[in-house]
């Protein structure tokens, strides 16, 4: 909800149920998922950054 759309209208129960729903989701879907690695797998690792020692 915009700033002006607060000011304007306010915050309605359609609207503040959309935007939790929206919250909710994009915690599930970009949250990091366990996973459990069995002998002898091979696992890639990307590095983003150099490692300091």
């Amino acid at each position: 909800m915009t700033v002006l759309g607060v000011l304007t209208g306010g915050i309605g129960l359609l609207g503040l149920a959309a935007g939790a729903a929206t919250g909710a989701a994009t915690t599930y879907v970009t949250a990091p998922q366990p996973a459990t690695i069995q002998p002898n797998q091979i696992v890639e690792v990307r590095l983003t950054r150099d490692i300091l020692r």
